[in-house]
């Protein structure tokens, strides 16, 4: 593995390694093409089983361009067939810490949203569902909930292109318990934009709420509830949020595909619709952990999507 200090592929200078994980490192460095600071993503050699997802994520970053989607830079292998990714570099946190610390008022978590939502509309039109909508994979930038962007395509199934099922198959689950739609959970190959509509749901209720809508002790739990139980309604919890909101959000948990909005351009629409809510205070995470940070990280993490969820270092930030 290279280390800090090092020129990799005669581009990219490594500053520091900010996360690390099973299948790969992320190294925070500086891109002499630019100048900028960057996040340089690099596969593990053990893990190379997963080169294909690895290459396919950072196609996608390259298609995606939104100021949403974190920022694409460039990707290839180096000079020993090491897999790489760069990325524009971030600061801040991602949702879930945000929740777990401070949360989010009723209005900064309806932006997220459909900030969100932005983003699966123009990735649905590109023929690529994410999988893997949740909380970490949302970034906060410098922690403002009014500039998000989504993170982790590692997961993404492609329709209607020749390596879009290569991870895909009927009775393969993919995605994270809590925030997997059910036919996610019962590992259906045909899934279509509506099970990110269901898991962006997931992130809405817990928003508002502070918690998640199917929370529960193990994962098997959580998938039992997911495919059983009834979702639970917004307004048991935060009746002041009204009628429309609390459908909206009951629609979006709707167990079947055709119970949800259409579309994501369907769900914007009806964000639109809702109009300004009124101000309240935000819901702080009944499940509160500590951060994964240092306390002497400034402004708290700079978390990156690298394989195997790397915590964050305290030098990360």
């Amino acid at each position: 593995m290279p280390k800090p200090g090092e020129l990799f592929v005669d581009r990219f200078e490594l500053e520091r390694l900010a996360g690390e994980g099973g299948m790969g490192s992320v190294y925070r460095a500086r891109d002499r093409a630019t100048g900028s600071p960057v996040a340089v993503k690099l596969l593990h050699a053990a893990a190379q089983a997963h080169r294909h997802r690895f290459l396919r994520e950072a196609d996608l970053l390259a298609e995606l361009q939104h100021p949403a989607v974190v920022r694409y830079v460039a990707h290839g292998a180096s000079s020993t067939g090491q897999l790489y990714l760069a990325m524009e570099w971030l600061d801040g946190h991602d949702l879930g810490e945000r929740l777990r610390t401070v949360g989010v008022t009723p209005a900064e978590s309806l932006h997220v949203v459909g900030a969100v939502a932005e983003v699966l509309e123009l990735a649905h039109g590109h023929g690529v569902i994410h999988r893997d909508i949740k909380p970490s994979n949302l970034f906060l930038v410098d922690g403002d909930p009014s500039r998000v962007k989504v993170l982790d395509f590692g997961v993404a199934r492609l329709t209607g292109r020749p390596d879009g099922g290569a991870d895909t198959r009927t009775g393969a689950m993919l995605g994270t318990p809590g925030y997997m739609a059910p036919e996610q959970a019962r590992g259906l190959r045909e899934v279509d934009g509506r099970a990110d509509l269901f898991s962006l749901g997931c992130v809405l209720f817990q928003c508002l709420t502070g918690v998640a809508p199917f929370a529960a002790e193990h994962d098997v739990a959580v998938l039992a509830k997911i495919l059983l139980d009834d979702p639970p309604r917004l307004s048991s919890q935060r009746p002041e949020l009204g009628a429309a909101l609390d459908a909206l959000v009951g629609s979006l948990l709707s167990k079947q595909p055709d119970g949800r909005p259409a579309s994501a351009a369907a769900l914007r629409a009806q964000l639109r619709a809702l109009g300004p809510v009124a101000p309240t205070t935000a819901v702080v995470g009944a499940q509160r952990r500590p951060p994964r940070c240092s306390p002497a990280a400034s402004g708290g993490c700079s978390r990156w999507c690298s394989p195997g969820r790397p915590r964050c270092s305290p030098a990360a930030a």
